[in-house]
């Protein structure tokens, strides 16, 4: 899933919860229930998700990303809440897929077990790429629009 679905889903959460400490922690696992609604994020050969990054739709995640940053920031001032949950919201996908920490991250006992919670909650869609494309880009879509309704947009 895109990272601004991730990001604006995950500050949501934790600006919705009165508990900061705890809506951060449901912002990290925000990241996994979001992962297993169908959606397109990146490569697919023979069927099968390619283990890279697909930095040609990394550029549109950062149009979308950089304006929802704005109008958080805009919103909120800094609030450590609404980005401590924005970033929990993207940390399995910074620490899985950034290749300089990807390395390490692998190697780490209890990284191990959440990559594979994160490998196993994963859902894309796997068919035709036009279809994948759009009806995968329009989940995200829609939980941006109801993240930002949500959080009073």
């Amino acid at each position: 899933m895109l990272n601004s679905a991730h990001f604006i889903f995950g500050s949501a959460i934790a600006y919705k919860t009165p508990d900061p400490y705890f809506g951060i922690f449901l912002a990290f696992l925000s990241h996994f229930a979001l992962d297993i609604i169908p959606h397109y994020d990146g490569p697919i050969k023979d069927g099968k998700e390619v283990d890279s990054i697909d930095y040609s739709f990394l550029k549109y995640d950062v149009v979308v990303a950089a304006p929802l940053l704005i109008y958080l920031y805009l919103k909120f001032g800094f609030n450590l809440s609404v980005f401590g949950g924005a970033l929990a919201g993207i940390f399995p996908d910074i620490m899985d897929n950034v290749i300089w920490w990807r390395m390490l991250t692998r190697k780490l006992f209890i990284w191990k077990w959440i990559r594979t919670v994160h490998k196993s909650t994963h859902l894309v869609f796997k068919d035709k790429i036009r279809y994948i494309k759009v009806v995968g880009t329009l989940t995200q879509i829609f939980i941006i629009i109801i993240s930002l309704i949500w959080i009073g947009f």
